[in-house]
């Protein structure tokens, strides 16, 4: 007698055929024009509900109380950035920096919602200031 098995019998074998669905139907009618206006609404899982220009803006004027961080809900290094206000400053220029190029994200590490629609003139914004600011200090730092 021959050792034959079925497919059923070893579980651990992978199987390309289809599975088959006992007492249930498949629905394959086309999404409506309904249900498309529904769908563009809906936040996805990559996007945050938080705001790019709202996090940023707080970043800039808050950041070294940490506000920015307790918005997107980091609360512990929230927190920390406000015992070392802003990690003496440096911390929270480099967060503003950070937030204007997309590379803070929110506590579940979706962007931030408008990053899209608004980076390109929040990042002129922030290279215009960073320039402005260096030619002032170094304009400040050589007439002392």
């Amino acid at each position: 007698m021959e050792n034959q098995t079925s497919k059923t019998e070893q579980p651990n074998q992978f199987s390309l055929e289809q599975p088959q669905i006992a007492n249930s139907e498949v629905n394959s009618a086309p999404i409506s024009s309904q249900e498309l206006e529904v769908l563009p609404t809906q936040q996805n899982d990559t996007t945050s509900n938080k705001s790019y220009i709202v996090a940023w803006l707080l970043s800039y004027f808050l950041g070294i109380f940490g506000v920015d961080r307790f918005y997107l809900g980091k609360i512990g290094t929230g927190i920390l950035k406000l015992l070392t206000l802003g990690g003496f400053g440096i911390w929270a220029l480099i967060d503003w920096v950070l937030i204007s190029f997309g590379s803070i994200r929110d506590k579940q590490n979706r962007k931030l919602a408008g990053y899209d629609k608004y980076r390109k003139i929040i990042q002129a914004i922030t290279y215009l200031v960073l320039i402005v600011g260096l030619i002032i200090g170094f304009r400040d730092g050589f007439h002392r």
